[in-house]
């Protein structure tokens, strides 16, 4: 799929997201976004795209997300070239714990691990 079609996939995304209510989580991004050191709009795209891929295989998969816009080898250099600073992103999570105040909601992801080496189709699921 060439990037020119993801054209209509990226404004959706981009008007989703200007349109979030909790100004909380627009902040989040952004200081998340400076401690990212060298290329950082390659990373964050990156982050973006890892979040909204589902069950990615391979880091080149990742670079077909539509909100990925940039070439496929930019994943491996962003990650060459990213330096992020541990002590600013770890400052940045933990204020998000704390300013929950409230009990934490644990979610587990209940979707299936294929298992193509299963010798049944019922075991082909875990």
């Amino acid at each position: 799929m060439e990037k020119s079609g993801n054209q209509g996939k990226i404004r959706h995304l981009v008007k989703k997201f200007s349109k979030m209510p909790d100004i909380n989580l627009k902040l989040f991004r952004e200081q998340v976004y400076h401690c990212l050191g060298n290329a950082k709009d390659a990373v964050f795209e990156l982050t973006d795209a890892a979040i909204l891929t589902r069950s990615p295989e391979s880091l080149a998969e990742l670079s077909l997300s539509p909100v990925f816009r940039r070439k496929w080898h930019s994943t491996y250099e962003a990650l060459e070239d990213c330096n992020p600073s541990r002590e600013k992103m770890m400052a940045i999570m933990s204020q998000q714990i704390v300013a929950l105040n409230q009990r934490p909601l644990l979610v587990g992801d209940h979707s299936a691990w294929f298992r193509p080496d299963a010798l049944t189709l019922s075991r082909k699921n875990l």
